[in-house]
């Protein structure tokens, strides 16, 4: 009997680790996710630099075409270069293939690399265009500074540049330098707005042979600031008749964050140097150079009798698009409102939205970039809204506005985007997604994993069952144990599970969201806000957690950017959820 019941617990547990083996490869398989997207060296260049644009299929098992993009205001300096790569993370394996194109801008501007489309695994897949700034003129040949710098002059005057200086009556070697080397600190204004970008030059200049080293930079309090390139050669400047190297120690732009007294503290340099002495002979002195403090001058900003001001100071433009003019009702588009322009826009919003009715829309994704080469620095906002329009018609949503002060004219200015029109066609047939015709959210096409794996483990149930036959032969009756019968899942559950097995990670967070709008129609007797209402009203909660979810699915799917999420507890909560909403509402 102990025998018996030895080999019957290693064969169940042969079982289970079969059957969960199978799991791990299914899931594994789901997670493999097949994508298209442009990925650059940079956003933004001078009009002398060059970008590489590489067009990125991922996951994909067979690649059949690659359409070559029409490159409008580019010059191809190479490509499309052909190459792919595979990797193997904790047993997870992905692979990408790779079109790589060298561009050069034809122009200065705001330029576009165009989206193109490729065919893998038998779909049709598109990728999204990229837009790169290009400023007019060079590209500085020196990188932005770090913020500890301990050794910015190390030999800077090594050569034969200027002959050794010989020690006058009277003088020490203390007070000659001072008249040779020196620092300055240089603004390009002495008086600003709280919130104004003021540029911040420490140059050291000199006209001897030396070595220099920085000791200590200027640590700043009270504002926020930014590193700016420079170039790393000198210049050659004349002071009072004198020449001079010009040397930059540090430049940024500082952005006073209240009104008062701001400091400029001092910068200070290590200074080693040859003199000839009256013996006719070399001494080396060092000595620690400082530039003076010196204080700017911020003022509050006058007061804004709109009561509109949404933190913006310089100078800007703004605009704003949808991503689909035509939509069919109850399909999500996207509204992106972009400020453009120089001057601080850390803290910087627009002035709100006036959303016609029936318009359904949820939170703003934010993003910012900024161009330190300029002064004022170019900054570029952007906000892309999610919404949905729930009938069909022409809905008109209002230009956007701006409201900023204008650190030129000393004044408060309105700017405003144009007035978008977007034409709501009827909803479109359930399981049809209206952006890509070739991606049915139908979950038919899926199903075959469900058989296979149960034709599977019935396959491994045979042998296993054959197995105990041999073993238990000898084995005494045994009355048949009472077997309660398991109630079938909820409708709903049920489909959520096949959902599940969908390969490709947008399909299955668009089926789930809609499978939860399902849900919230059935209980709400056709309507999405009906189902919302009643869980409202039976539990505030729930109701919660049901619009949480709709809205953390909207996220990842509509973001401009990649978002990571556990697809495992995201199905788990799901599903908690549509147990949840049926238990409560029967």
């Amino acid at each position: 009997m102990l025998c018996n019941y030895i080999c019957s617990h290693k064969m169940r547990n042969r079982y289970n680790i079969l059957f969960t083996v199978l799991l791990l490869f299914s899931f594994s398989a789901a997670n493999s996710q097949l994508s298209f997207e442009i990925r650059v060296s940079t956003r933004t260049i001078f009009s002398n630099q060059e970008v590489q644009a590489e067009y990125v299929v991922k996951n994909a098992t067979r690649l059949e075409s690659f359409t070559g993009p029409q490159f409008n205001g580019w010059k191809i300096i190479s490509g499309p270069v052909y190459s792919s790569q595979q990797s193997n993370i904790n047993g997870q394996i992905s692979n990408e293939v790779s079109y790589v194109y060298v561009l050069v801008p034809a122009r200065a501007g705001r330029l576009i690399l165009p989206g193109t489309t490729v065919v893998a695994a038998g779909k049709t897949l598109s990728c999204k265009p990229v837009s790169i700034m290009v400023k007019s003129g060079k590209a500085p040949n020196a990188s932005p500074p770090q913020s500890s710098l301990p050794s910015l002059f190390d030999d800077v005057f090594s050569g034969n540049s200027f002959n050794i200086p010989e020690l006058r009556g009277g003088q020490t070697p203390a007070s000659f330098i001072k008249n040779h080397v020196f620092i300055r600190c240089e603004t390009t204004t002495g008086h600003c707005y709280a919130g104004e970008p003021v540029q911040v030059t420490y140059h050291l200049y000199a006209d001897i042979n030396c070595q220099l080293k920085v000791e200590k930079q200027p640590a700043f309090s009270g504002c926020s600031i930014l590193e700016m390139p420079y170039d790393e050669y000198p210049d050659n400047v004349t002071i009072k008749g004198r020449n001079y190297k010009a040397y930059i120690v540090r430049k940024v732009q500082v952005i006073p964050l209240q009104p008062g007294n701001v400091e400029l503290p001092p910068a200070s340099v290590d200074c080693t140097f040859d003199l000839l002495g009256t013996d006719q002979l070399k001494h080396s002195y060092k000595t620690l150079l400082k530039s003076d403090s010196k204080m700017l001058t911020v003022v509050p900003l006058p007061h804004d009798t709109s009561g509109k001001f949404a933190g913006a100071i310089g100078n800007f433009t703004i605009t704003a698009h949808v991503q689909h003019p035509q939509s069919p009702a109850g399909e999500t588009n996207s509204l992106t409102i972009n400020i453009d322009g120089q001057g601080n826009l850390q803290n910087a919003t627009y002035s709100g939205i006036d959303w016609p009715a029936g318009v359904e829309h949820y939170d703003a994704k934010e993003n910012l970039e900024t161009d330190k080469a300029l002064f004022p620095a170019g900054m570029n906002k952007s906000w892309d809204i999610p919404f949905i329009i729930k009938q069909p018609g022409e809905v008109v949503i209002p230009p956007v506005k701006l409201t900023y002060f204008n650190t030129v004219h000393n004044r408060y200015e309105t700017v405003s985007s144009d007035v978008i029109k977007i034409q709501v066609t009827p909803p479109l047939e359930k399981g049809r997604n209206y952006y890509n015709p070739d991606i049915n959210l139908d979950n038919k096409k899926y199903l075959w994993i469900i058989p296979a794996l149960a034709l599977t483990v019935g396959f491994i149930l045979i042998l296993t069952n054959k197995k105990k036959k041999k073993i238990i032969v000898q084995k005494e009756v045994m009355p048949e144990p009472v077997v309660t019968p398991v109630k079938d899942e909820p409708h709903f559950s049920k489909i959520f599970l096949h959902a599940q097995s969908i390969k490709d990670d947008k399909v299955f967070l668009k089926r789930t969201r809609a499978i939860l709008e399902e849900l919230l129609q059935y209980y709400g007797k056709g309507s999405t806000e009906n189902g919302l209402m009643q869980l409202q009203q039976k539990d505030p909660p729930l109701h919660s957690q049901m619009k949480s979810m709709i809205h953390h699915l909207d996220t990842i799917l509509f973001s401009p950017f990649a978002i990571f999420y556990d697809r495992d507890e995201l199905s788990e909560q799901v599903n908690e959820l549509i147990v949840k909403v049926k238990s409560l509402m029967e």
